[in-house]
């Protein structure tokens, strides 16, 4: 028995133990979740002296040249690093230092970058990562993202405020602008995480799920951003229309002219299906077919987008507005670690760390209205006066 079966013996019996008390007698579980890991450790650098064999090519029996034997190990590394005809570039290095950290575990991968015990997943495959979860509609790429360095903070965020220059007579000293080009939003951030179990037989049995752990950070990550901004925007002012030309009035005149071409429309499933049903006089349906926008509709013009109705307080709210006006701090990238499991297995960590405010202040009232919508599906005529 070679000593990766020892191993293998071993953790099993381990197994057995955590699950069986008179198996386990006076060992502590303690005890026993430290061995696992020495073996665990273990066993991933012998699989990984296995690779590197298998990657440098075995020493063939009666070649003693060193020499010869450094240069092909020399040529195997090299090999490794080639992408193509070309050596990886940093980018590629630090992804495929993540890559195997998912895979091996091993921390002192070159190229890994961590924080805090946590390893940083690369902004590049953070940002496919995030694209794996392509049945969730991510609303951090309509906000407006502000990284910041501190865990608490004023960040000045511009304005479309009216400000104008004043006329000076020549040589004159020039006078201030009178409107701040800035409002300082405040931000506390926050600390996000929670654990992906992963059971030790999906080792064993030669499954290898890292596309799908990929899969499920990205869901995880997008989920809990599209919480804490839509937490932010059920604080706005709200509005209540009744009809087809009370969200028309809206769109025209609740937002000054310069925003026409930012206004968003955020709707629950059940407020889509609302406007999807209406139709005018005529028997036309109001949401207009549009290649341009991501749901292939458009509603009096504006983009609409749709989540889930549990993202919302209600079914009948949505949210219209210029959605930058809502700011994300970012503390942190996405970061996870791996962890040991008492129950025969280890847990994928993952954090993120951030805050979410908006641009408002006692005179300015951010530019997004909750809004409720009551709209009958048939179309009625207007009342007119005796």
């Amino acid at each position: 028995m070679n000593r990766l079966q020892e191993i293998e013996a071993r953790l099993n019996e381990i197994r057995g133990m955590l699950e069986d008390d008179e198996k386990r007698g006076d060992t502590t579980f303690s005890d026993l979740e430290k061995e696992v890991r020495e073996l665990q450790k273990e066993k991933m650098e012998i699989e990984a002296r296995q690779r590197m064999h298998e990657g440098l090519g075995d020493h063939e029996p009666g070649d003693d040249n060193p020499e010869g034997s450094e240069q092909r190990k020399q040529e195997g590394q090299s090999n490794f690093r080639k992408v193509g005809s070309g050596e990886k570039t940093p980018e590629q290095e630090e992804r495929a230092a993540f890559e195997s950290y998912l895979e091996t575990r091993d921390i002192e991968t070159d190229g890994l970058k961590t924080d805090e015990g946590y390893v940083i997943i690369p902004k590049e495959e953070s940002k496919k990562i995030i694209e794996l979860a392509d049945d969730i509609v991510s609303l951090k790429k309509f906000v407006t993202v502000k990284p910041v360095s501190t865990s608490s903070g004023t960040q000045p965020v511009r304005t479309t405020a009216k400000a104008k220059l004043s006329t000076v007579e020549e040589l004159a000293a020039s006078p201030a602008i009178g409107v701040t080009p800035f409002t300082e939003v405040d931000y506390k951030v926050k600390t996000k995480r929670g654990y992906i179990p992963y059971s030790e037989e999906y080792k064993q049995d030669g499954l290898n799920l890292v596309a799908d752990l990929k899969q499920f950070i990205g869901e995880v990550v997008v989920n809990t951003e599209n919480d804490d901004i839509l937490a932010e925007l059920n604080t706005v002012r709200g509005k209540t229309v009744n009809s087809i030309d009370a969200l028309k009035t809206l769109l025209n005149t609740g937002f000054s002219a310069g925003k026409k071409n930012r206004i968003k429309i955020l709707a629950s499933q059940s407020v889509f299906d609302n406007l999807d049903r209406i139709k005018d006089k005529n028997g036309r349906y109001l949401l207009q077919e549009s290649v341009t926008s991501e749901t292939g509709y458009r509603l009096l013009g504006k983009e609409i987008e749709v989540l889930d109705d549990e993202y919302f307080p209600n079914k009948t709210t949505m949210f219209v507005g210029d959605l930058r006006e809502i700011v994300y701090f970012d503390r942190s990238q996405v970061r996870v670690q791996w962890t040991n499991y008492l129950h025969f297995g280890e847990c994928l960590g993952v954090a993120i760390r951030n805050d979410v405010g908006k641009v408002e202040d006692e005179h300015t009232k951010v530019n997004i209205y909750k809004v409720t919508v009551n709209i009958p599906t048939e179309y009625e005529e207007p009342e007119t006066g005796a």
